[in-house]
């Protein structure tokens, strides 16, 4: 975790130089280790790069940023980690390269310059650069294909501007920013800003596994693909008998080195442990030497709290284990400093904040999450719900609008099956239910047509190819949807407003091939069983210990929470109208969504009434030009 910063346009190099050290400065949190910034080109249009480090790989000075490979002049800020660099170095080496640091930052750089953009489809871990090509004079852009790291970029009249945040790029100043209509619509549907807007109209996000150019003379390229998780879609299922040993032995062993390798670090390494299957996992096959340490969240209640599960873990695995403790009157504290750290606005995140808060207050710089497992291994109801919808829309949508019409079972998901009358395929049916419930069509048979609430190209880079099959499809929906736009999102921002690196061993390219390698009966039972496969792996670890059988997932208990004083906090602001109008909304719109939630109704769950809160306190801190 570190952040990245640049320009190339056709101003003077002072002010260049001057909007680029604004950029740092403001995401200076994400580096708190050393901040620099270098002109590395000053010809007709000028190239300045800037770079905030936290150092967790040779932490010495001379594997600073931005890195200067001196035989072709040519330059890198890079932002991630790339687990094989070791291997990489030595391929290089035979080439005849030489190296003066022990880090994979020199190692990408050596990369970029021998094989270009072809050197993406040999990296693996998660990154964002800028490379300036000293030979070509270009500027090229990259992200991992699995949209890890994040990076925004901002078009100008030549050349563009980019950096970690979008913050940042607000600090810059090189051009005004405007609120983003679509953005916010789509933010309210979703809780989460779709890639590859921003709330920003004039700022974009690089799609992952791009990269994007820019020539000498300031001119762009499209984003352009390189290496995507879309490649292992066409990868044949296990066509014959299923081994379920076999099967076990190979994601054994292949989670075990993705682990391995992304816990080579120089800092104190941590492990987030919750008392479910993926931090289980991790954690189990992570090794004992060095010992990591074990933090988990724990409430006072026990809906929620997995803390027990958890301690029960670690003390098989021989490992340090502290609880972080936290009430409703904690978080209401924190909410100031965790609505500071939001780049974007989320409905998720102050889960992270929270644990990453607790991590840099113990020495820890490096934390691994199970991030992935649950998109991977069929962990979601979306991987049984989704094609079941699509397949049955017909009649599935009286039933459901009957259901809700009558208060049975969950209502706000009946609701959802109710407007299902425009479901076409996998992707409509996954979108609708991944929706929070705002902007529901109104009257009893109107459809929600697609694409539901999201802007035409981020619909679009949804597609999924045809005759994919319907497990693939739903694990690619949710990691380029919920996971890319939300989970990675947050769990990069809000570490790094601590100084913590966050790594997330299930996101390889080796155990996406071994979970999509596998007929989806392996992963998903016939009666709702979900990750049959990953689970079985961990009870064969720990054959005496039984994880709880429902899904609760790292959320803090907000639905009880929100009827104590964290309720009233969210109140003052939610009856703010002039807040509501400037934005487009009904002035009285918060006053009734409160009103609602109070009374039991089950369509407003908490989602809503944070999802709202925090756009009107990110608004109030950021100040978006609100154009018509």
């Amino acid at each position: 975790m570190c952040g990245i910063a640049g320009a190339l346009t056709d101003r003077p190099p002072a002010t260049l130089v001057e909007a680029v050290e604004r950029m740092t400065r403001r995401q200076a949190h994400r580096g708190p280790d050393d901040r620099r910034v270098v002109t590395v080109a000053s010809d007709d249009v000028p190239v300045v790069l800037g770079f905030n480090r936290l150092a967790i790989l040779d932490r010495s000075a001379a594997a600073g940023q931005p890195m200067r490979d001196e035989a072709t002049g040519s330059w890198l800020v890079f932002n991630g980690e790339i687990y094989n660099f070791r291997a990489l170095r030595a391929e290089l080496e035979a080439g005849g390269r030489r190296f003066r640091t022990r880090g994979d930052s020199e190692v990408l750089l050596a990369a970029l310059v021998t094989w270009g953009p072809a050197a993406l489809a040999r990296l693996r871990g998660m990154y964002a650069f800028g490379f300036f090509d000293g030979r070509t004079r270009r500027l090229l852009l990259g992200r991992d294909p699995f949209g890890i790291k994040p990076l925004l970029y901002q078009p100008l009249r030549r050349g563009l501007a980019f950096a970690s945040e979008l913050r940042a790029l607000q600090a810059g100043a090189l051009a005004p920013l405007s609120l983003d209509r679509p953005a916010l619509q789509a933010y309210l549907h979703y809780g989460a800003i779709p890639e590859p807007h921003t709330m920003a109209s004039e700022v974009r996000s690089l799609p992952a596994g791009h990269v994007l150019t820019v020539e000498a003379d300031g001119r762009r390229s499209e984003p352009e693909g390189v290496v995507t998780v879309h490649d292992a879609l066409a990868m044949p299922e296990n066509e014959g008998p299923f081994d379920h040993e076999r099967a076990l032995t190979t994601l054994h062993e292949t989670l075990a080195e993705s682990v391995r390798a992304h816990c080579v670090s120089d800092v104190p390494l941590g492990i987030l442990l919750s008392g479910g299957v993926d931090s289980t996992a991790i954690a189990s096959v992570a090794g004992a030497a060095p010992a990591p340490t074990f933090l988990t969240v724990g409430f006072d209640e026990t809906v929620y709290s997995e803390a027990a599960v958890a301690r029960a873990t670690a003390s098989r695995l021989h490992g340090r284990h502290e609880v972080v403790s936290v009430t409703d009157q904690d978080v209401l504290a924190l909410v100031p400093a965790a609505l500071d750290a939001m780049d974007q606005p989320t409905v998720d995140g102050i889960n992270t904040f929270v644990i990453a808060r607790a991590a840099a207050a113990r020495g820890i710089t490096v934390l691994l999450s199970g991030i992935g497992g649950d998109e991977l291994f069929g962990g979601y109801t979306s991987f049984t719900k989704a094609p079941l919808l699509a397949g049955h829309a017909a009649w599935l949508a009286p039933l459901g609008r009957g259901a809700a019409a009558l208060g049975l079972g969950d209502r706000a998901q009946w609701d959802k099956v109710g407007h299902a009358g425009a479901v076409r395929s996998v992707r409509d049916a996954y979108v609708l239910q991944r929706g929070l419930g705002w902007g529901m069509p109104a009257g009893p048979h109107a459809a929600a047509a697609p694409p539901y609430g999201l802007p035409a190209c981020a619909w679009n880079t949804l597609d999924v190819p045809a005759g994919t099959p319907p497990f693939r499809q739903v694990s690619l929906l949710e990691m380029s949807f919920y996971m890319r736009n939300q989970l990675l999102r947050d769990a990069d921002v809000f570490a790094s407003a601590h100084g913590v690196e966050m790594r997330v061993p299930f996101l390889d390219p080796a155990v996406l091939a071994a979970a999509w390698g596998l007929p989806a009966a392996a992963h998903v039972g016939p009666f709702g069983g979900r990750k049959r496969l990953l689970r079985a792996l961990v009870e064969r670890l720990h054959p005496d210990h039984r994880l709880p059988r429902a899904k609760r997932g790292f959320v803090l208990p907000w639905a009880q929470w929100l009827h104590g004083p964290l309720g009233e906090r969210l109140a003052s602001t939610l009856h703010d109208r002039e807040r509501l109008r400037a934005l487009g909304l009904p002035g009285a719109l918060g006053a009734r969504l409160m009103t609602a939630f109070r009374g039991g109704d089950a369509r407003v769950g908490w989602a809503r009434l944070w999802s709202l809160f925090v756009l009107l306190e990110w608004q109030a801190r950021h100040r978006l030009e609100v154009t018509s």
